[in-house]
């Protein structure tokens, strides 16, 4: 379960995704108006949802991550 200023946090990243479905460790920090860390505890709390898929497993640093689901209704 989340807590209140997780869950809000959460929320607006997703309204931030809707938007530009690819994002970065560094894209997030500037949208969201966190730190680092911050952003990269919340990109890993959605990979983990499975909501976020990193595009490449074998980066380590400047990964980058697509909201997949939401992509791919476009394909179609």
């Amino acid at each position: 379960a989340l807590g209140k200023r997780e869950a809000t946090s959460g929320v607006k990243f997703l309204q931030e995704l809707f938007k530009v479905p690819l994002t970065s460790n560094s894209l997030a920090a500037g949208a969201m108006g966190f730190g680092r860390s911050g952003a990269l505890k919340l990109i890993e709390r959605f990979t983990a949802l499975e909501i976020l898929k990193p595009l490449d497993e074998n980066v380590k640093y400047g990964k980058s991550y697509a909201y997949a689901d939401y992509i791919n209704i476009f394909k179609d």
